[in-house]
């Protein structure tokens, strides 16, 4: 009730949201009607609350069924799809309005240059997110996101309460290490 109430807070400010669709694995549900239904719920939803400027996603049936909901909607491609070059934004223009340069992209700045014309050329927009809490170049980024797209289904497997299954990433095990907590700041800029 208290993010609710904050949501509404903030849309009397005239402020909007990014809605962030980006589990890495929908399962069976990929492509499905009830996963169309189920985003378009939960858009109407969060809009009751606060106006929502664009959703980021890294599924294509997400974004096509974004489209396809609502024209104005601006659909934007997640950082995860690890976006790091002209080429890549090139092979997407039909799903994309705006992107979000890829974590180990976002320290190039002459392809970013290139990126951002080509963007300008396109009518689309380009984002990053300097600090996104991950390893920079994690070898663990698909695995994490598939551990937390599946968290509810590994609990609803587990055979035995007394031997919980490691739902920890191989990334949170290391930092969880005080020496490596460094590692987590040459991520970011």
């Amino acid at each position: 009730a208290v993010c609710l109430k904050d949501l509404n807070e903030t849309r009397g400010m005239g402020i909007s949201a990014v809605v962030c669709a980006d589990a890495s694995c929908y399962g069976a549900n990929f492509a499905s009607e009830q996963l169309m239904k189920h985003l378009a719920e939960m858009l109407r939803s969060i809009s009751e609350h606060i106006r929502i400027r664009a959703v980021t996603t890294s599924s294509f049936p997400v974004a096509e069924c974004l489209r396809h909901m609502n024209n104005n909607l601006k659909i934007r491609a997640s950082e995860g799809m690890h976006l790091m070059s002209v080429r890549q934004l090139d092979f997407t223009q039909h799903l994309f309005n705006g992107y979000y340069i890829g974590n180990e992209g976002v320290r190039d700045l002459d392809e970013i240059e290139r990126m951002r014309k080509w963007c300008d050329d396109n009518s689309k927009s380009l984002h990053i997110v300097p600090n996104n809490s991950c390893l920079y170049c994690c070898p663990y980024y698909i695995y994490h996101g598939n551990v937390q797209s599946h968290l509810q289904d590994v609990v609803l497997a587990q055979n035995d309460p007394d031997k919980p299954v490691d739902r920890t990433a191989p990334c949170e095990q290391l930092l969880a290490k005080p020496e490596n907590k460094v590692k987590i700041l040459q991520g970011m800029w």
